[in-house]
């Protein structure tokens, strides 16, 4: 859903496919968040369908930055009903 509110016109199976590959890159020991790991999967995972590198750059930026903010609102709302 997300590669295609970008354009990219993939079927449906690109996407449990790609969440596979993610998840299969980033059990590679990576840094803080698995930056650049995450971002790696979702290229290799997206490639195969015919999408361009740079488009599955930004779809995978766009499907990280959205995971770090629900997080941190996750987070956030947690400690506060905490207090």
């Amino acid at each position: 859903m997300l590669a295609r509110s970008y354009g990219a016109l993939v079927p449906f199976v690109a996407g449990p496919f790609s969440l596979c590959v993610v998840v299969f890159a980033v059990t590679v020991p990576a840094g803080p968040a698995f930056a650049g790991v995450m971002e790696a999967g979702f290229r290799l995972g997206l490639g195969p369908f015919g999408v361009p590198g740079s488009l599955a750059a930004v779809i995978a930026v766009s499907a990280h930055v959205m995971q770090m903010l629900f997080m941190g609102l996750a987070v956030g709302i947690g400690v506060a009903l905490q207090e």
